[in-house]
Parts: C-alpha cells; structure tokens; sequence
C-alpha cells in the first residue's frame, strides 16, 4: 500500500540508526 511512506521512515530510521 504506502511502500513509499515505509521507504521513506526505514531510510529515516537508518539515518538515525547510524547518527
């Protein structure tokens, strides 16, 4: 459905991760 949405909040969350 929002794959793009979830893309998006996973590449969020990545960033976060690696920050």
């Amino acid at each position: 459905m929002c794959f793009r949405l979830l893309g998006v909040a996973l590449r969020c969350a990545s960033h976060l991760y690696f920050f």
